[in-house]
């Protein structure tokens, strides 16, 4: 059963659906941790959003049953193998996420490829030999390499453009960020998708910025890319993400926000979905109402409605939104 559903959904939905048990669950997408980030061939964002919103309802009346309405409270049970089962994974999307570390003990070989890069980018023959030279560099994490991306960011051939990025990709420093920052200007939507994906590692503060400018991308791909990095940022970056993304004028982006925060719940993240109670769009606060009765139990009609509950009652959740015992 769960080998039909993968095939038939998004690939920005497949690596977690593919996981779950749809009796378990209350809501079943996910674009925050790690999926694939090609969107299939012919699916809009409008077409990814519905499949979402159908999944989640589904699992709503699978935990419900056919007709009640009785509210069932999540066991810690079932939690705790969501979570094992969320953490499994997440395991493969990590490696791609992973900070890659500058050699510090160069080869002679190493050393001279270093020195004679950027001279020989710029007099390369062709973009041909330009792609093996960034081909050779990507096996040699370094901070020269930075300069030689950068003399690849203003070629004309796309492709160059991408590559360059692809090379930088895993590391960390904040020096990514100007050549993320170019690439997420480019008119081509291959190199602003790997622009994303550069800044998967990076630590610096400044991330927080270029990734809500992602979301904002016109192309559905560039957007799923932000949420596809997400899951490897700091819990505040994560939640700067929510907020700027769950009134997005984008569904996809309101979705992937409620999905991640379903995955992974916190008490400051439930204030999110709160907001998202004041969206224009009937099916995000159907989809908001969904989560919440997954998580908390509960839906609401508005925002402070929703406040005035969790404020009464937030004494009776953990930290993880788990009802205490």
């Amino acid at each position: 059963m769960m080998s039909a559903l993968h095939t038939l959904l998004p690939l920005p939905l497949r690596s977690v659906l593919a996981r779950l048990a749809l009796g378990v669950l209350a809501v079943a997408v996910c674009t925050a941790t790690g999926c694939g980030r090609k969107a299939r061939d012919g699916g809009t964002p409008e077409a990814k959003a519905e499949s979402r919103r159908e999944q989640r309802e589904r699992a709503v009346a699978a935990r419900r049953g056919e007709r009640g309405s009785a509210r069932p409270k999540r066991s810690p049970e079932q939690l705790q193998a969501l979570q094992a089962q969320l953490a499994a994974a997440s395991s493969a999307a990590a490696a791609r996420t992973a900070g890659r570390a500058f050699l510090r003990n160069l080869t002679p070989e190493q050393q001279a490829l270093l020195d004679t890069a950027p001279t020989r980018f710029r007099e390369a023959a062709d973009d041909t030999a330009r792609m093996a030279l960034l081909d050779e560099l990507e096996d040699v994490p370094h901070a020269r390499v930075l300069a030689v991306a950068e003399l690849a960011l203003a070629s004309a051939d796309p492709e160059i453009r991408r590559r360059a990025l692809e090379v930088v990709g895993g590391y960390e420093v904040a020096a990514v960020l100007p050549l993320a920052r170019r690439g997420l200007a480019d008119a081509e939507v291959e190199v602003r998708v790997a622009a994303v994906n550069a800044l998967a590692a990076v630590t610096d503060a400044g991330v927080t910025a270029l990734l809500k400018d992602a979301i904002k991308d016109p192309d559905s791909a560039v957007r799923e890319a932000a949420f596809g990095i997400l899951d490897a940022k700091p819990a505040d970056v994560r939640l700067d993400l929510y907020q700027a993304g769950i009134l997005s004028a984008y569904e996809d982006v309101s979705e992937a926000v409620i999905s991640a925060i379903t995955f992974a719940p916190s008490q400051d993240a439930l204030y999110v979905l709160f907001d998202g109670l004041n969206s224009p769009s009937e099916d995000i606060r159907r989809s908001v109402n969904a989560a919440l009765y997954f998580l908390i139990s509960e839906q609401f009609d508005t925002r402070p409605e929703a406040v005035r509950w969790w404020e009464a009652n937030r004494n009776r959740f953990d930290a993880d939104l788990l009802e205490k015992p």
